[in-house]
């Protein structure tokens, strides 16, 4: 994905929306990043590498629990549906042992 489409949309999602964390996965991306956090602010530009897989698996298990409609909204943007379509269908599942601590 050519850098310049990513830096306008990254932009327009400022410009357009008070954008209140936004989480990257650094791999080929810290530049950016470092330029985003400057542009924006660190506390709003968040590295998140997904490469861990403990950690992915308690969030993604939280966000699976908030897709629910009483919890999540869509405002019907034709955008989104496909974008997290293809976001998801490349998802992959794998055996990991979590323990909830408590």
């Amino acid at each position: 994905m050519p850098e310049s489409e990513v830096d306008q949309a990254v932009a327009e999602a400022f410009a357009t929306w008070d954008v209140w964390r936004m989480y990257a996965d650094p791999p080929y991306w810290e530049m950016s990043l470092d330029r985003w956090a400057a542009q924006y602010g660190k506390d709003r530009i968040v590295p998140w590498w997904t490469n861990r897989i403990k950690v992915m698996a308690f969030a993604l298990r939280a966000f699976q629990t908030d897709m629910r409609p009483e919890a999540m909204s869509h405002d019907g943007d034709p955008l989104l549906p496909g974008t997290s379509r293809t976001l998801f269908g490349s998802a992959r599942g794998c055996a990991t042992v979590t323990r909830s601590s408590g």
